[in-house]
């Protein structure tokens, strides 16, 4: 299994994870980004890759500032800005907790989540800024941190339309995966599991071309209940985000019909896609999208696009041997 990080790897120094590349060059000037260590913290734990989770979790410590997280340092290791985006600040809160889920270095890791507030990320109320908080609390077992994000993840949930926005943007299965998470994990009600179930079949619904699987591009996002699709501009974040909640949706459902949509989006990587081309190089690198000019797979390869495949690709693995 170790070959599936070669490129994550390669793009991990002694300080962090460089976030971009230009083709098969690691672009310098884009430097690191706060997103980038913490999923990669995660990545590495699951494949029990401890000197790289120690170069993420030292990646955290050294980002740590009063008011949250650096969100960006430049090539000379300097801080860009003086906080994070609230989705990266609530991601390294994650990482966090899958480090003391994994008895990795816990005590700093629980003094860390200490120190960070995230009442003003829940306050906000940016849902997938609270898919991750969710993510964290479910790690961490604190069923009343947990409840009070679902509970705001179910406020903003709209019947009529079987999703939580008016439009389905970035990261959309993210909100569904927390969800399932903190279902199996803490409970829920009947008609918590059918809306769930709902919100699934709303993204298969938008998220296809035929049978072929199909994110929304980020050209022009699509408002749920339209006609017209822009398929453009596919990111590898949001079939990474179906796969991760399609088996979560099996392990709790125990429905097999989740398990081959999952399948099936892992294969968008692989060429299961609007042009019919592999994402991924020989050594597991993923390109940053699809795209329509120059038409194509994007010759970039970043840290997340390769983070979001890893996931996807350890998540399915658990049932159906890929590795």
């Amino acid at each position: 299994m170790a070959h599936i990080l070669t490129h994550l790897r390669w793009l991990t120094d002694d300080f962090g994870i460089w976030q971009h590349t230009k083709g098969d060059e690691i672009d310098w000037k884009m430097g690191y980004a706060l997103d980038d260590s913490a999923r990669g913290l995660i990545v590495y734990l699951l494949f029990g890759d401890q000197e790289r989770a120690k170069v993420c979790l030292d990646y955290l410590v050294a980002s740590k500032v009063p008011k949250g997280y650096v969100g960006f340092f430049d090539e000379r290791r300097k801080p860009l800005d003086e906080q994070s985006s609230h989705d990266a600040h609530a991601l390294a809160l994650w990482a966090l907790a899958a480090a003391v889920e994994h008895d990795f270095y816990p005590e700093e890791a629980r003094a860390l989540i200490a120190e960070t507030d995230v009442t003003e990320q829940i306050e906000q109320g940016y849902l997938r800024t609270l898919a991750y908080l969710l993510l964290a609390y479910c790690a961490l077992g604190d069923k009343q941190q947990a409840s009070k994000v679902a509970k705001k993840l179910w406020t903003a949930y709209q019947p009529r339309l079987g999703w939580f926005e008016e439009r389905l943007t970035y990261a959309n299965a993210a909100l569904p995966w927390a969800l399932i998470r903190y279902y199996r994990t803490f409970g829920g009600t009947k008609q918590q599991a059918e809306r769930l179930k709902k919100t699934l079949a709303t993204l298969e619904e938008y998220c296809r071309i035929g049978v072929i699987p199909a994110p929304v591009g980020n050209r022009i996002w699509q408002r749920i209940g339209a006609v017209e699709r822009d398929i453009y501009g596919q990111q590898p974040i949001d079939p990474g985000f179906m796969v991760l909640a399609l088996v979560e949706a099996y392990e709790t459902f125990q429905e097999p019909a989740y398990l081959q949509q999952a399948r099936e989006w892992l294969e968008w990587f692989h060429g299961n896609n609007i042009y019919q081309t592999s994402l991924i190089s020989d050594k597991n690198a993923c390109g940053d999208g699809l795209y329509a000019l120059p038409r194509g797979v994007c010759n970039n390869k970043g840290a997340e696009s390769t983070i979001m495949y890893v996931m996807a690709l350890h998540a399915l693995n658990r049932h159906q041997p890929l590795l």
